[in-house]
């Protein structure tokens, strides 16, 4: 049997196939493994600077509001921001070159 073979409804005069029902693609799924891959390297990453990144991109904080909450300096946060960034990137692009 086909999924593409079509099939009439009791219910309507429209014509479907099996293919019709079957669900649509789901986003959460596609990005699973990029979600796995990112938390793998954020292991990598202190928990200051931890707390940064998730202040910085999950909560929207700019650097100003992280450096009060946190109690340093602005300065500070773009160090340790920067610092974070480039052990994420170390990470994934040595997980992705394994």
């Amino acid at each position: 049997m086909s999924l593409d073979n079509q099939y009439e409804s009791d219910d309507s005069d429209d014509a479907s196939s099996i293919a019709d029902y079957l669900g649509d693609p789901d986003p959460d799924l596609e990005g699973l493994a990029d979600r796995v891959d990112l938390t793998l390297a954020l292991e990598g990453v202190d928990s200051r600077e931890q707390a940064i990144i998730y202040l910085k991109f999950y909560s929207g904080l700019s650097q100003s509001a992280i450096a009060q909450k946190l109690g340093i300096s602005q300065m500070h946060v773009s160090r340790l921001q920067r610092s974070a960034l480039n052990k994420l990137k170390s990470s994934l692009v040595k997980q992705a070159s394994s």
